[in-house]
């Protein structure tokens, strides 16, 4: 199939999947209530999630709350329309995260951080590609390099066909299992080598055995990055992901492309797929195919709760435009505290920084600094869940 068919193959797919999901989806789907809690500690007060949904991104929320060990209680079933009339159990949570896929969501929306799906991240390729290598974090760039000298890695570029099903067996579905654990989305194989045919593979050569592989695609001037697989090492060979995405961008610019598209991740800024690509110099982009979104309204705020909020700046979209929501931790209280802090969460491609603040937490000489952001200040803690709704929806 031609690059050209191949494009249009793929947006009569992309419609396809919109009417589905607008017409079908949200009548068959089943709806319900579900709190996740973890295990009753001595050292910290409870933390408690209402989820309402069709359970597509239960494991997903689980994983975010908790790191997978929330306990599932009292799941109960709800109808489409008390959904849309916003009829939600009553719950002493402290969030409520509502999983609903487009276009739902735009119609039974809740107050509070609409938290996209997914968002993608894509490298610019300006300059030379030594001008590339001199934009990346230097820490991964020499590691790379590094493990490419010492272990004598190499690369080679062959047709999906042939390679697709050794490719799914060895590599991708363990490396997702291993790496993601039950939060894990593995596509069925018989779709993986429908779509792997029309693809090249980049495979990672060390010792006559290929250690590593990435499906990739072209688009015009941009080399998409898809399906990653990497065995198994033990030792320094754990670095091999670092090496194979080194000559996908390498290989990118011999192709003379602008771009290379690394794919999805989660819309929190402490995602750890999501922090792996911004070494790479990749920038956020918040897409244009619609999607569905997981709604966080702050219920009730505890210590647990808030130290949730600081850890993990979750991200809302505003048009093309992407927004970060950072909670303010209290200990922070000059300039060159608060500047090392946001360090730790700026990304290429977020468009605006919305940081909440305590109205006394923040003094004018701090923000007079920070033109990137926006304070939200809010008057006392316990209005804060209130504020943070409300901030977060009108824009």
């Amino acid at each position: 199939m031609s690059a050209k068919y191949a494009n249009w193959f793929n947006y009569l797919r992309i419609l396809q999947d919109l009417l589905y999901r607008a017409l079908v989806k949200p009548f068959r789907a089943d709806y319900w209530s579900v709190l996740l809690q973890r295990p009753d500690s001595d050292s910290e007060e409870p933390l408690v999630v209402q989820y309402i949904g069709d359970g597509s991104q239960l494991a997903y929320v689980n994983s975010l709350f908790f790191d997978g060990t929330g306990i599932e209680q009292q799941k109960k079933p709800m109808s489409l329309r008390r959904l849309l009339f916003k009829k939600y159990p009553q719950t002493t949570a402290e969030f409520r995260v509502l999983d609903l896929d487009w276009p739902l969501n735009n119609l039974a929306g809740e107050a509070g951080v609409a938290v996209p799906y997914w968002v993608k991240q894509k490298i610019t390729l300006s300059g030379s590609w030594e001008d590339y290598l001199a934009r990346m974090r230097r820490k991964t760039r020499r590691e790379a390099q590094r493990m490419i000298r010492k272990f004598d890695l190499h690369y080679k570029v062959v047709e999906g066909l042939g390679f697709g099903p050794k490719f799914y067996e060895t590599l991708y579905k363990p490396y997702i299992q291993q790496r993601h654990g039950d939060t894990s989305i593995i596509i069925n194989k018989d779709k993986f080598l429908q779509t792997i045919q029309h693809s090249h593979i980049m495979q990672l050569w060390h010792d006559q055995e290929v250690i590593a592989a990435a499906q990739i695609t072209f688009a015009g001037d941009t080399l998409n990055l898809g399906w990653t697989g990497v065995a198994k090492n033990e030792g320094e060979l754990r670095g091999a992901a670092d090496a194979l995405d080194y000559f996908c961008v390498q290989y990118a610019f011999e192709k003379g492309c602008r771009y290379v598209d690394m794919g999805h991740s989660r819309a929190v800024l402490s995602d750890g797929i999501l922090r792996y690509k911004k070494k790479w110099a990749a920038a956020l982009n918040a897409g244009v195919v619609p999607q569905g979104t997981l709604s966080v309204a702050l219920l009730h705020l505890n210590a647990t709760a808030r130290r949730f909020l600081e850890n993990n700046p979750l991200l809302s979209k505003k048009g093309r435009d992407l927004e970060a929501h950072i909670l303010l931790p209290r200990n922070i209280a000059t300039e060159d505290q608060l500047q090392s802090y946001l360090q730790e969460f700026s990304v290429e491609g977020v468009n605006t920084y919305r940081l909440y603040v305590n109205g006394n937490q923040i003094t004018a000489n701090i923000s007079s600094g920070l033109k990137q952001l926006r304070l939200c200040a809010f008057p006392d803690e316990e209005q804060l869940g209130q504020f943070w709704g409300q901030a977060a929806s009108n824009g």
